[in-house]
This record gives C-alpha cells, sequence and structure tokens, in this order.
C-alpha cells in the first residue's frame, strides 16, 4: 500500500512537470506539444481510475463537452468523407480531459501553480529577448531572419509569435496575482510584461493579435480589482513606445499602418471602380469577406447540423458554395476553414454544435457585466483577479468580430483549453484570490 501510495505521488509530480512546461513546449510547434497533451491526459485517465477519483469529472464542463465530442463524432461518422472529418473529432475529448488535469494538479501538486508560472515567465523572457533581437540586428538567436516586416522569434516561418503572447498574457497575468511573490515584486512583473508584450505583439506585425492585446487591456482597465493603475500606467507607457519605433521604423510603419489602409483603399477602390456612387468596404479583405459569404450559404442548407467538422475545405468547392468576384480573379470562397470559428462551427457543426460555445461566450459576457455593475455601484467584488485574468484569455480567444484560424487545430486548442482547467480549480475551491 506504501509503494503503490509512492508511486502514484511520484506520477503526480511528473504529470506536474509535464504539464507546467507546456507553455516552454508550445514554442517548439504542435508535434511535441499534442504530443505531451495526449500522453500526459492518457497517464492521467489511468490515474483516476486508480486512484477511482471520478469527482475531477463531476462538474458542468465535463457533462457539456463529453456531450459535445459525442455530437462531433456523430456528425464525422455522416459526413461525406467521414475519415477526413474523424481527424478533428475523434479525439477531440483529449483537451478537456487536459483541463481537467490541470484542475486536478493544482487540486493535489501545490507546487504545481508556482512550477506553471515559472515556465510561462520564462518562455515569455525568451521570447521578448529574441523578439527584440531579431527587431535589432535582423536575425534571432538561432539566426532566423526578421522578414516580411514582422518579427517572429523561434517560431520561424510559422509568424504567430504575437498570437502567442496575447492569448497567454491575460493567463500570466492570472497566475502572477495568486503568486507568493510580495506585492511589489508582483506590481513589477505586472507592469514589465505589460509593457514588453504590447510592443513586442505589435511587432509581431498581427495585427489579430494587437486587437486581441488591445481588448485584454481594456477589459483589465474596466475590470480589475486592484492593480488598474499599473494597468493604465504600462499601456501609456507601451502606447508611448510604439509610437516612437513607427516613427523610426518604416518597415514597421509599412505593416502595421500603411498596409492596413492600403487595404481598406484598395477594397474601396475595387469595389466601387465601375460605379463610383456605390462605395463600400470589405469585411478585413475581400479573401475575408468571400470566405464568410461561402461559409454562410453551406450553414443556410444545412442549419441544424452542418457539414461535419473539418469539411469546409470539402463542401466549398462544390460550384453551389463558390463565391466569386469581378474585383479580383484569383479570390474564391474556398479555404481550409472560413477564418471565423462561429462561422466555422455553424458550418460543420449547425447550430447545435456552435449553440454550446456561442451560449458560453455570452456567459461570459453577463458575467463581466455583472462584475463591472457589482463593482461600480455595490463595492462588492464578484470575481477575483485571478478568475478576470482566466476570462479574459478565454473572451478574446472566442471574440467573434476577428479572422481566426481553425477551430479544431490541435495547437491552438491546447491554448484554449488551458485557462478553463484553472477557472475550474477557482471555482471547485471557491477559493477568491485577490
Amino acid at each position: 500500500m506504501i509503494n503503490k501510495f509512492a508511486n502514484i505521488n511520484s506520477l503526480n509530480k511528473i504529470l506536474s512537470y509535464l504539464v507546467a512546461l507546456i507553455p516552454i513546449i508550445l514554442i517548439t510547434g504542435p508535434f511535441f506539444s499534442d504530443l505531451v497533451v495526449s500522453f500526459s491526459s492518457l497517464i492521467f485517465l489511468l490515474l483516476i481510475i486508480i486512484k477511482k477519483k471520478y469527482k475531477y469529472f463531476n462538474n458542468i464542463f465535463t457533462y457539456i463537452f463529453i456531450c459535445l465530442c459525442f455530437y462531433y463524432i456523430l456528425r464525422s461518422i455522416f459526413a461525406e468523407n467521414i475519415y477526413l472529418s474523424l481527424e478533428s473529432s475523434l479525439f477531440y475529448f483529449r483537451f478537456g480531459i487536459f483541463s481537467i488535469l490541470i484542475f486536478y494538479l493544482l487540486d493535489n501538486e501545490k507546487t504545481f501553480k508556482n512550477l506553471f508560472l515559472y515556465s510561462l515567465l520564462f518562455a515569455f523572457f525568451i521570447l521578448v529577448v529574441d523578439g527584440f533581437i531579431q527587431f535589432i540586428f535582423g536575425y534571432n538567436i538561432l539566426g532566423i531572419p526578421y522578414e516580411s516586416n514582422r518579427i517572429s522569434s523561434f517560431f520561424g516561418e510559422e509568424k504567430i509569435l504575437g498570437s502567442y503572447l496575447s492569448r497567454l498574457f491575460p493567463i500570466l497575468v492570472a497566475l502572477i496575482f495568486i503568486s507568493d511573490f510580495n506585492y511589489k515584486i508582483k506590481i513589477t512583473l505586472i507592469i514589465f510584461n505589460f509593457i514588453l508584450s504590447d510592443v513586442l505583439v505589435y511587432l509581431s506585425g498581427e495585427r489579430t493579435a494587437f486587437i486581441y492585446l488591445i481588448c485584454s487591456s481594456i477589459l483589465f482597465i474596466l475590470l480589475l480589482n486592484k492593480f488598474i493603475l499599473s494597468r493604465i500606467i504600462a499601456l501609456s507607457i507601451s502606447l508611448v513606445i510604439i509610437f516612437i519605433i513607427t516613427m523610426n521604423s518604416p518597415d514597421v510603419k509599412n505593416r502595421m499602418i500603411n498596409k492596413t489602409i492600403n487595404q481598406i483603399n484598395i477594397s474601396t477602390i475595387l469595389s466601387n471602380k465601375d460605379n463610383p456612387k456605390k462605395e463600400r468596404l470589405f469585411i478585413f479583405s475581400i479573401q475575408h469577406e468571400v470566405l464568410y459569404i461561402s461559409s454562410f450559404k453551406i450553414f443556410k442548407d444545412n442549419i441544424l447540423f452542418g457539414v461535419g467538422p473539418k469539411m469546409f475545405r470539402e463542401i466549398c468547392k462544390k460550384e453551389k458554395y463558390q463565391v466569386k468576384t469581378d474585383l479580383d480573379k484569383s479570390i474564391d470562397g474556398c479555404q481550409t476553414s472560413p477564418h471565423n470559428y462561429y462561422l466555422q462551427l455553424l458550418s460543420e457543426t449547425g447550430i447545435i454544435g456552435s449553440l454550446p460555445i456561442i451560449l458560453f461566450f455570452l456567459f461570459i459576457v453577463f458575467t463581466f457585466a455583472k462584475h463591472i455593475y457589482l463593482k461600480f455601484f455595490l463595492k462588492k467584488i464578484y470575481l477575483s483577479n485571478f478568475q478576470i485574468g482566466l476570462y479574459i484569455a478565454i473572451f478574446i480567444t472566442l471574440f467573434p468580430f476577428s479572422p481566426t484560424g481553425n477551430f479544431f487545430n490541435n495547437y491552438i486548442s491546447i491554448i484554449h483549453f488551458i485557462p478553463l482547467g484553472f477557472l475550474i480549480y477557482s471555482y471547485k475551491k471557491d477559493t477568491v484570490f485577490n
């Protein structure tokens, strides 16, 4: 019995270190990240069976998520290309298990939250240092060049540095709030990470990521119970630095300012070249708009159930869903995904598969509204700063009015599900972290 207990404790330690390393492993790309998530989730399931600790799955998140996974698999079975669709849906449940694993480790390993925080701080540190080296010297420490007016650091051609920083940043802030650091260290870490992340996300040239960061900044200022002044100061300093860099770097200005303006101008010119009286702008770009139209056409023909996970790329090839534009013959409404989570879910899984995600986003909006009302009018705390950071991380991920990647992408799904594990723990433990 003692040996069995010791082995379980050792297994907990191994899982704790594996999961805590995820922020660093994510920098290496999707392969090792997904491998660690899959392996640790499998070991965790075996551990739960051995210890009979099924209580960790006894929550509303698990019940809804299991139903959703079964629905996705069932819809894949009836898709036109079963095997292609099952690639996304068959093992999607591992991400939900990963969230519960985070909850379990927080509940059983006292050092886990600190390990995860240190890992995240280290990941941000090396990316910030390497990113600025790449910007200043033209190459990062691995010799990856600064190309296309965009900083990529260790991500290289993937160009997802901004996405990584903007999505994980609210989680970093949340963990700093519940860390064992004293008040002064917390303030210092928060201000420096705010400033450096703001500037580097801007330099990454990822406009969507920069929107996420601005959005999270506004929410932090509105929602935080403490540290509000530190965020305002950090944002002000960030904007000054960004302005100075933009004015002194033609590459950055061209990517973030000129290209954005030109894209709008080109859209306007193309849309009214035959009839100047009919001026209009496109949604983000011509390519985005035709994708959105194509996905909506597919949804209208498959309102309840959609066409199956990962099937947009196949169904959009059909002539009835093709969206051609005379403005640019090279553009059509067919790619691997519609580049919007909600349009992808509606077209691929229908209202049934989309509704839980939509309702969850609306729940977050309602939660924010309730917190603001209680905070400003009744002087009560509804959400802790820890929970605020986690909710913001999920909010920007599910924000409907921005271009996105593939909802079922393995790499991005890992980032989606990290804050959920911490959030479940914050409620199950009935703990308020200020």
